[in-house]
């Protein structure tokens, strides 16, 4: 990746790609109305609680509700690339928490830290190349196997406990 702060320009060698950088444009389109400043603001609260209290991930809850979102007709891989922004305070906050209550399993975490740095590099290039709706369709797969998956091994334990 090379980023040429002169001109404002970020290229990735060996891909065909350029992409323009000019942080003014970028943000002086970023300006909400109150009612969708306030929306947007609500659902972050909702989704940071989950991701708290409950592990769920919030960056599949964020990109679902930013696919939906009705102002904008965004394409997912739009919806992918804000969702992974919008989560890292959410992620440094809940990361930092669960530290400090001892629920991290920091032998762990060396070994979880390299698969996931690497399997995103390899995921963020991977998804430059797929259309949208086969991205959209592996992640709906992905939630219909993990829950259903969750479901059933929580009915097994609800009936253990009912004995």
């Amino acid at each position: 990746m090379v980023y040429d702060s002169d001109e404002g320009k970020v290229s990735a060698a060996g891909n065909n790609w350029v992409r323009e950088w000019e942080p003014d444009k970028i943000l002086s389109k970023a300006r909400a109305k109150p009612i969708e400043t306030t929306l947007l603001s609500c659902f972050g609260v909702v989704v940071g609680v989950l991701s708290g209290s409950l592990g769920i991930g919030a960056t599949p809850v964020m990109i679902s509700f930013l696919s939906l979102y009705p102002r904008d007709n965004n394409d997912y891989k739009t919806c992918i690339g804000t969702a992974l922004c919008a989560v890292v305070p959410c992620t440094i906050m809940g990361s930092a928490s669960h530290a400090q209550l001892g629920t991290t399993q920091w032998v762990k975490l060396p070994m979880l830290v390299c698969g996931s740095t690497l399997g995103g590099i390899l995921g963020s290039s991977v998804s430059l190349y797929l259309p949208s709706a086969i991205l959209q369709q592996t992640f709906a797969l992905f939630c219909a196997v993990s829950g259903g998956s969750m479901l059933k091994r929580t009915y097994k334990t609800l009936v253990k406990i009912k004995r």
